[in-house]
């Protein structure tokens, strides 16, 4: 026989009706039966508290982030050094192995017909005018015109080295100088960043003598320079030597002298000193 459904009941108390409906809505929030929620929000001194936290990281991983933004444009400038070293050596290959001079006709602005800089004649090889622009070099605080192929002053950021030009001393650059003569390429300076420090001819370093060294001073734009050599990337420059290699220095590494005094790395004499 089978056993008689069970029926709800008809009547429930009003009590009873209350107990079911919160046992039926609990986990379900709020309810207008229930007691009221609190929504929690935050006090002014908490709030204050996660702002000033906010303001020491800032100030901690700041600082980290622009290091590591100037390492990588160190990077891409000793890159270009590297691709402008390969156009030289290509340009060596083409030109008898002798090293140009910084300026052809005379030291004034380029121009398309005449006049022209040594890296107006490396700039075919290369192929590439940005590579002739550091990235950390801005034009729009005080740096280098980016360069421009055989037009005027936008020489971009990178300097032959033209130093003892006058002969007496006997200290001779690779300037004009056939690749045999330089007993140790590697540590003959051939192309270096250079700042903007007022100069016109800033496609070049130069001084005359050993009575006419540079010493090292603060530039315009806060680094470092040595005359026009510029210590933009951290305290280092970005050296191109003459065997096509580039390598990043202080300043105080190019001040290194021989018993005469001269600058050895800058000429193609003497390099067994270092």
């Amino acid at each position: 026989m089978m056993k008689p459904q069970s029926q709800p009941p008809l009547f429930v108390r009003a009590g009873d009706r209350h107990v079911a409906d919160l046992e039926n809505h609990r986990g379900h929030g709020c309810h207008k039966w229930a007691t009221p929620c609190k929504h929690s929000a935050f006090t002014l001194i908490e709030l204050l508290v996660v702002i000033a936290i906010i303001a020491i990281l800032a100030a901690i991983l700041f600082p980290v982030f622009a290091q590591a933004r100037e390492k990588a444009r160190q990077t891409s400038c000793l890159s270009n050094c590297k691709q402008v070293g390969l156009g030289m050596l290509q340009y060596l290959q083409d030109s008898d192995e002798t090293f140009p001079r910084a300026w052809y006709i005379d030291n004034t602005p380029s121009d398309p017909v005449l006049r022209y800089k040594w890296v107006d004649g490396i700039a075919p090889y290369v192929k590439n005018e940005a590579m002739f622009t550091c990235p950390s070099d801005d034009d729009g605080s005080g740096g280098n015109k980016p360069y421009k192929f055989r037009d005027g002053q936008n020489y971009g950021s990178y300097a032959m080295n033209a130093t003892y030009y006058d002969t007496s001393d006997n200290a001779t650059p690779p300037y004009e100088q056939p690749l045999a003569a330089l007993p140790v390429p590697s540590r003959t300076i051939w192309v270096l960043e250079s700042a903007n420090t007022g100069l016109a001819n800033n496609f070049e370093i130069e001084w005359a003598d050993v009575a006419s060294h540079p010493e090292i001073t603060r530039g315009p734009n806060g680094f470092r320079v040595l005359r026009n050599i510029a210590e933009r990337h951290q305290g280092t420059t970005n050296i191109l030597w003459c065997d096509g290699h580039a390598k990043a220095h202080k300043l105080e590494f190019l001040t290194k002298t021989n018993t005469a005094n001269v600058r050895y790395l800058f000429t193609i004499e003497d390099d067994e000193n270092d």
